[in-house]
């Protein structure tokens, strides 16, 4: 992995919020590294029940993003 990967983060709300863009600037200064935030496809009610292993949350992606 290279240190100029981007961190891609899926955000739980339907649309990308202020505090979402605010993370992202924050989280791109911290590592320098690029930071893209996207929201979840949604989901049939069927499979509102089951986790999603698929998308990573923000916790998810910076323990990847930091992982030496």
């Amino acid at each position: 992995m290279t240190d100029t990967q981007p961190i891609t983060y899926y955000t739980p709300n339907r649309r990308i919020t202020a505090l979402d863009r605010q993370i992202a600037m924050y989280l791109s200064v911290e590592t320098g590294r690029p930071v893209t935030v996207k929201t979840r496809p949604r989901k049939r009610w069927k499979f509102w029940a089951r986790p999603d292993t698929t998308h990573p949350t923000l916790a998810e992606a910076l323990q990847e993003a930091l992982a030496p």
